[in-house]
């Protein structure tokens, strides 16, 4: 018999009972030995599927989630979706991950800190590529589409998963959708940002997948965000998006910045982390930088990988800064912690930012932060603190720990003034604790079993 992979993290006091009949049953075993039946588990399609219910404070189900990527590529959703799929695992769930198969060079199947991973070609439907004048990727398409759908289907009547949750919402939601009414699970999207702004920007009606996602938001059972501003932008493509939706901010893991080791620099400098693209900004805090570089002997150190690195470096060039500019590359989850804790402070000149992670880490790193007030920044600032931060309608104080600044080069010019004047104190302990335990990992899944319906 094989054992579903959550009830072998049973707790001591639970069991297993295998009559025959082709029912298996968890018990609770009461003091005097007799058995309370808890479980079932029932044939249905010709395969095995869960029916879950209470355990008075323990209920198992069984989880699939489907990304556009995972580990070991590196992001905030790769992040978010390995943790919440290795935490669901550790409380006691049956876990199974798809992703894209890309790149190429990785593993079909492999298991990460027990999470079972599934990696597929997910192409868009044929359709799709018939204006882009794309032979290859058409021909591809007609043969992996149905090929992959095919697999997911199998895959969903052997699982039997009662969740599917669909995060970032992109190529894989055509095949979600071709899964129809028969569906006997609970769908929930969860939205990242891009996914939302991305088609929120297109022309109504000019896209079939745009259209495919507004289906997508109406036809799910719930829908969660990482931000309120995110939330908002769905509901401004699908009017049912508020009735199921449901902000669950991305969280941190407080054993990271429980070191106080930080990098060692011969200079001072400032930080910009994240990936070089435009919509991080990064070419106006460059413009603002080079407008004050005889304030400060303050280098800045971008550590990040992007397609708009020639560029920028070609920006630093002629704005005569870069000797004062230190591209970092690529930082890895130790180092990010250790640049955060050895800069000055952080700067944040996102055009477009979901949520920013990078601002909270910042934080619960304990270093100022200067951040646009775009997006889900504004939204961070408030649920971090509300008592020592400065508007973009009011001159920042001498002691203020978050700047919000317009995303603008003389917005962010006149923040980096600000702070070569009056540089700005650490984050206290008390403040960085508070941080740590409001974001912690542990409330984000919580939120998200909540959502499952756990």
């Amino acid at each position: 018999m094989e054992v579903h992979a959550g009830l072998r993290m049973l707790p001591h006091d639970f069991s297993l009972v295998a009559p025959s009949g082709g029912r298996v049953r968890v018990v609770k075993r009461s003091r005097g030995g007799r058995e309370r039946k808890t479980h079932r588990r029932k044939r249905r399609w010709g395969t095995i599927a869960w029916h879950t219910t209470h355990l008075h404070d323990l209920e198992i189900v069984r989880i699939l989630i489907l990304t556009q990527s995972y580990p070991p590529v590196l992001g905030g959703l790769q992040t978010v979706t390995h943790v919440l799929a290795s935490r669901l695992q550790a409380r006691g769930h049956s876990v199974l991950v798809v992703t894209n198969h890309y790149p190429r060079a990785l593993a079909r199947y492999e298991k990460r800190e027990g999470v079972e991973l599934r990696r597929w070609l997910f192409l868009h439907p044929p359709a799709d590529y018939v204006s882009s004048k794309r032979l290859d990727l058409l021909l591809a398409s007609c043969w992996y589409f149905p090929r992959t759908l095919n697999r997911l289907r199998a895959l969903i009547s052997h699982f039997g998963p009662d969740v599917v949750n669909l995060q970032f919402p992109d190529t894989l939601v055509p095949y979600v959708l071709k899964l129809g009414e028969s569906r006997t699970f609970r769908l929930v999207v969860s939205l990242h940002g891009d996914e939302v702004e991305r088609w929120r920007r297109a022309e109504p009606g000019v896209s079939r997948a745009r259209t495919r996602f507004r289906r997508i938001l109406q036809e799910c059972d719930a829908v969660t965000a990482c931000s309120r501003y995110l939330l908002d932008r769905a509901t401004d493509l699908e009017p049912s998006v508020p009735s199921k939706g449901r902000v669950i901010h991305n969280g941190i893991d407080a054993r990271r910045f429980a070191t106080s080791d930080s990098c060692n620099s011969e200079r001072r400098y400032i930080l910009l982390l994240g990936r070089l693209t435009r919509k991080k900004g990064i070419d106006l805090l460059l413009d603002a930088f080079a407008r004050l570089a005889d304030r400060s002997d303050l280098d800045l150190v971008v550590a990040g990988e992007g397609e708009e690195e020639p560029t920028l470096r070609e920006q630093a060039r002629l704005l005569q800064i870069a000797d004062r500019v230190r591209f970092f590359g690529r930082a890895s989850a130790t180092e990010v912690v250790s640049l955060l804790r050895g800069a000055q402070f952080l700067v944040v000149p996102s055009r477009e930012e979901p949520f920013g992670i990078v601002a909270l880490e910042a934080l619960a790193a304990g270093t100022p932060v200067l951040v646009t007030s775009v997006g889900g920044l504004p939204e961070l600032v408030d649920a971090t603190s509300r008592d020592d931060r400065a508007s973009p309608d009011e001159e920042p104080s001498e002691d203020a720990s978050i700047q919000i600044v317009e995303p603008t080069v003389d917005a962010i010019g006149r923040g980096l003034a600000n702070w070569y004047a009056h540089p700005p104190a650490p984050l206290d302990e008390s403040r960085r604790k508070h941080i740590l335990s409001s974001f912690d990992w542990g409330i984000v899944v919580t939120g998200y079993e909540e959502v499952y319906g756990v």
